[in-house]
């Protein structure tokens, strides 16, 4: 199993590191190459996130803002669950 994790922008390096651990457990129990970006504006709260699979298909997550708490690692992490298994499935 190998991933790839691209994180840019979030201004906040201790939840970075969080974050690539999180996601580096959540892709214990997913085999193949896959890629996480997780991309922050510097023109505000929003973060975007793009789940690439071993197939090389991609798909995209909600804008997350932090005033809505969308930066909590747990609803990160549960839109990447989210975004993984439906491509998942859409490659069956």
């Amino acid at each position: 199993m190998a991933f790839t994790i691209s994180i840019s922008h979030l201004g906040n390096p201790e939840l970075e590191s969080s974050l690539r651990t999180a996601i580096e457990d959540f892709f214990t129990h997913h085999p193949g190459d896959w890629e996480v970006d997780i991309f922050g504006s510097q023109e505000n709260s929003a973060w975007e996130l793009k789940v690439t699979s071993p197939k090389r298909h991609s798909g995209w997550g909600a804008k997350l803002y932090g005033e809505d708490g969308g930066h909590n690692l747990e609803r990160v992490i549960s839109e990447i669950k989210r975004i993984t298994e439906s491509l998942s499935r859409s490659e069956q």
